[in-house]
């Protein structure tokens, strides 16, 4: 509800809105790419606050809201036949990372301009954004590439990130 949602930095619903708008003008700018939004849960769709932008979003050819949630683990199909994963961080985060899918995380909201980054350090991958014009230019330089590029340019610092050596 509105007035739980309020207390939440990440997940209120104006930072909500602004993520789904970022990724609907994201789409708007590679009307090539097919976009397609998972989230946790769907039971926001249903509020009235959130219209606007899903009506947007349903009207439109390269981006939909995935609402099937009777299959198991969609969100590893999604994610594995995926260009680019941009994400508000999760574990989804890393295990894409680990498996060297290209990701970037959303790292901010309507009123904060980085929440995560002091506290979980990727570098030297540079993932994070901490604004639209941000998101926008590491999509284009990651999407002018193929997965397999990003990975090849990455694996140093991915295995370096995800495997412990003796």
């Amino acid at each position: 509800d509105w007035f739980s949602a309020q207390t939440s930095l990440l997940t209120n619903w104006k930072a909500h809105y602004q993520f789904l708008n970022d990724i609907y003008k994201l789409s708007q700018m590679n009307n090539n790419i097919y976009f397609v939004l998972r989230f946790k849960l769907i039971d926001w769709i249903n509020i009235r606050y959130f219209k606007e932008i899903i009506e947007k979003i349903e009207n439109d050819e390269n981006i939909e809201i995935s609402k099937d949630y009777s299959k198991f683990n969609i969100s590893y199909d999604l994610a594995s036949n995926s260009s680019l994963i941009i994400a508000k961080h999760t574990s989804l985060v890393e295990e894409c990372l680990s498996y060297g899918l290209p990701v970037l995380i959303h790292d901010y909201t309507h009123n904060v301009s980085q929440t995560f980054l002091p506290s979980i350090n990727y570098k030297p991958l540079d993932i994070y954004c901490n604004s639209y014009e941000e998101l926008a230019n590491k999509s284009k330089i990651i999407l002018e590439k193929s997965p397999s590029e990003f990975m090849n340019e990455n694996e140093k610092n991915l295995k370096n990130y995800f495997i412990l050596s003796n």
